[in-house]
């Protein structure tokens, strides 16, 4: 897999997400992060990497209170025709939202995202 110079740069920023201390503030609540490498990124049935590795970190804070927020990246194949991302390089999604309790084995979840693909704005503005 040929790694772009977009790639590179997300691998460093997740590398350095990973190696940070999870303690970064005194909020009561959590941080959790990952880092991970898959065969083929599939989106609605359609590859974003032509069938190619694609490298995913994700970063999530959630308080003691339900409440999340996050962001979620992924390289992606500069293929023009490829859905949503065009020709972007790169898809990052950022997230929040909220957990409730229902009983005590099942719970809802309420979430905003937004899809974001740099450097691809006249397929998603």
């Amino acid at each position: 897999m040929k790694l772009h110079r977009p790639h590179v740069r997300v691998l460093w920023v997740a590398a350095a997400v990973c190696a940070a201390p999870v303690t970064v503030c005194a909020a009561e609540g959590s941080w959790t992060a990952g880092l991970s490498a898959t065969s083929d990124y599939v989106l609605r049935g359609v590859s974003q990497t032509d069938s190619n590795p694609a490298l995913q970190g994700t970063v999530v804070y959630e308080s003691a209170g339900g409440w999340y927020a996050g962001v979620w990246g992924s390289s992606l194949d500069k293929t023009e025709w490829y859905y949503p991302a065009g020709t972007a390089a790169v898809e990052i999604d950022a997230f929040a939202g909220r957990t409730l309790p229902i009983t005590e084995t099942w719970s809802g979840d309420l979430k905003v995202v937004r899809y974001v693909y740099p450097g691809d704005g006249d397929v998603i503005d």
